[in-house]
């Protein structure tokens, strides 16, 4: 067995056979030197792949564009690498399509030409313009349903780039956006996109004003996948645009079946403590929990941990690790600030005061201060 190594753009070197594929290091040197240059569309000419390339030899060529960039470049540096490697991208997968036009990788060359164009097309018109003519062709070809839910969503890149370009009315382009998030959800509903959808279709809405549909999209996405980062992440902006000093009510029942509600409870201050079993961070504040508590429960402060989780044995196995003077909720019914229905889907804290305000809401809220000057106040 004859060996050697071949080093690829990335700066790797790979020892592999040669059995059968000798001229695999030249070819991919040729391929290099032919796409090499691009920096701009502008400067890309018509190229022709070698005769001795493989469709094996130009997919491995394009995942070696998709390497990391050298950390040793400054950022002027690595955005024109970055343009480059792209084009370089585009031009490699026109070539593969030429050559190869009904080869077994032709859905997966597709897709990385899609993610080339769509990171050229903010600062390049002829990208945009390519991935519009791109995504309309892919659609209007019945392609695979992965192509065809991968196409859908660099769609929705290319409409949004696009209504910028023409300097659509905002409310019109908002709109617009979240029309089309909604029905990709409907559409792909198992779509690995979904994440990145909802946590733009939240944005959209909360950028327009809409922050009751925020709270129903929310409500969707953590039911759909539970507390990721991204819920996390889309729950705080919820709050952070709900605002401050905004009448709040919650609904809550206990682990012994008592149900609790804010209201109830005015004229003293509420921190409450919404923690996942799924999220092993959110478990370990309890201890800052009871020492709130410890310090503050005898001056008009009610401490209350609540489970966001809806499976009642996750939760109770979650719960024999600790126990707490202050009550346990395992089942929220409601929660709304400002008359708004805010579904709390994530790890967080809120803090309200004696006259049943939010005073602070989000996963870094100053607990220890607020529990200090709310505590001592009196309705």
């Amino acid at each position: 067995m004859v060996s050697g190594k071949c080093i690829f753009p990335s700066g790797d070197t790979k020892v592999m056979s040669l059995r059968g594929r000798t001229l695999l290091c030249v070819v991919i040197a040729n391929l290099v030197m032919a796409f090499g240059a691009v920096t701009r569309a502008d400067q890309r000419q018509p190229v022709e792949l070698p005769p001795s390339a493989t469709e094996g030899t130009v997919v491995r060529l394009l995942q070696e564009l998709d390497s990391q960039v050298p950390e040793d470049l400054s950022d002027e540096e690595r955005a024109a690498e970055i343009t480059r490697r792209n084009w370089r991208k585009v031009d490699l997968t026109d070539a593969f399509l030429k050559r190869w036009p009904y080869a077994a990788q032709r859905n997966d060359v597709l897709m990385i030409k899609l993610a080339a164009l769509a990171e050229l097309a903010p600062e390049d018109e002829s990208a945009l313009d390519a991935l519009i003519e791109l995504t309309t062709k892919i659609a209007t070809n019945e392609p695979s349903p992965k192509l065809d839910a991968e196409n859908a969503f660099y769609g929705l890149r290319a409409y949004e780039l696009d209504s910028l370009r023409k300097k659509t009315p905002e409310s019109e382009r908002e709109r617009g956006l979240i029309a089309r998030y909604e029905a990709y959800l409907r559409e792909y509903p198992a779509s690995n996109r979904n994440p990145e959808i909802y946590a733009a279709l939240i944005k959209t809405q909360i950028d327009s004003g809409d922050l009751a549909g925020a709270g129903q999209s929310l409500g969707r996405f953590g039911e759909k996948v539970g507390p990721t980062p991204e819920v996390i992440d889309a729950q705080e902006s919820l709050l952070k645009a709900l605002g401050l000093n905004k009448p709040f009510y919650g609904e809550f029942v206990t682990s012994s079946g008592e149900t609790i509600r804010t209201s109830d409870l005015e004229g003293n201050a509420i921190v409450m403590h919404f923690w996942s079993a799924d999220v092993s961070k959110s478990l370990g504040d309890t201890p800052r929990m009871l020492r709130i508590f410890t310090w503050y429960f005898q001056h008009n402060l009610k401490v209350l941990g609540i489970s966001v989780d809806r499976d009642r044995k996750k939760i109770d196995n979650a719960m024999k690790s600790f126990k707490t003077p202050f009550p346990q909720c395992v089942k929220i019914n409601k929660v709304t600030i400002d008359g708004i229905d805010v579904p709390i889907v994530a790890p967080t804290f809120l803090v309200v005061d004696v006259a049943g305000k939010l005073q602070a809401s989000g996963r870094n809220a100053e607990l220890e201060r607020f529990a200090e000057s709310l505590s001592q106040r009196r309705p």
